[in-house]
């Protein structure tokens, strides 16, 4: 099996397009009136003709929880955050993004270990219309019936950029490779792909939305990366970390 992180390496600008179609990976668009309230944002590095993308979710107006390996290459590259649901055109919701906003947690540059890839950014400004965002609440439980998956990441039909969704439940969920996981089943053609690094695994409970994990990468074959198991790095073990940097 194949694990390919979710940053989207080293796409050509060329590359992309418009599009109405369905996804994150099999999944559908957000909806223009959920984004109103929503508090997920994409982010995106650029190395002179080429790019990355990633996906984060606002913890309250100035910061943005995310994963760390999206800041690999930041010395070196211009990274900009986008508040809107199509990155390719809705270009006036943004902000330029510098190393000293970003904290990775202390183990990921130290070890490496994917259960480590967290980053936090602090945003000097906040976006406009931050204050009718409904941020999501850190919960240590991942036991739910059903998840919801968010990104703006690759769709089968190698599309980018636009902030998509799918949910997922119970039965999705396969045993994991380690307990700092939450592993969920993607053979159906549905859940994570490159692009959708850091993006949000959420649950609601009583209306309320938690973010329990964000998105970290794939274990899948070479043919079909993104078909395989979806790993998602669970809140809790760095709950106490990422609150004392909010």
């Amino acid at each position: 099996m194949k694990k390919t992180l979710l940053s989207l390496l080293l796409l050509s600008l060329s590359t992309f397009t418009a599009t109405t179609a369905t996804a994150i990976y099999g999944g559908s668009l957000f909806s223009v009136e959920g984004y109103k309230e929503s508090a997920i944002v994409g982010i995106q590095s650029v190395y002179g003709s080429k790019m990355d993308i990633c996906t984060g979710i606002l913890l309250n107006p100035t910061t943005v929880l995310t994963a760390a390996h999206c800041f690999d290459n930041i010395n070196i590259a211009t990274v900009t955050m986008f508040k809107s649901l199509n990155m390719n055109f809705d270009r006036n919701n943004q902000m330029r993004i510098y190393s000293n906003q970003v904290t990775v947690h202390p183990n990921y540059y130290t070890s490496k270990k994917v259960s480590s890839d967290f980053a936090i950014v602090k945003l000097n400004q906040i976006f406009t219309g931050s204050e009718r965002l409904h941020y999501p609440t850190l919960l240590a439980e991942t036991d739910a019936d059903y998840y919801g998956v968010y990104g703006y990441g690759f769709t089968e039909y190698r599309e980018h950029s636009i902030l998509r969704k799918v949910f997922k439940t119970r039965a999705d969920v396969v045993p994991s490779i380690g307990e700092e996981f939450l592993t969920l089943n993607q053979k159906n053609g549905q859940g994570i792909c490159s692009g959708d690094s850091g993006g949000p695994l959420i649950v609601a409970y009583n209306k309320i939305h938690y973010v329990v994990a964000i998105n970290d990468s794939v274990l899948g074959p070479d043919n079909s990366p993104c078909t395989g198991t979806g790993l998602f790095s669970k809140i809790a073990p760095v709950m106490s970390w990422i609150k004392s940097n909010m």
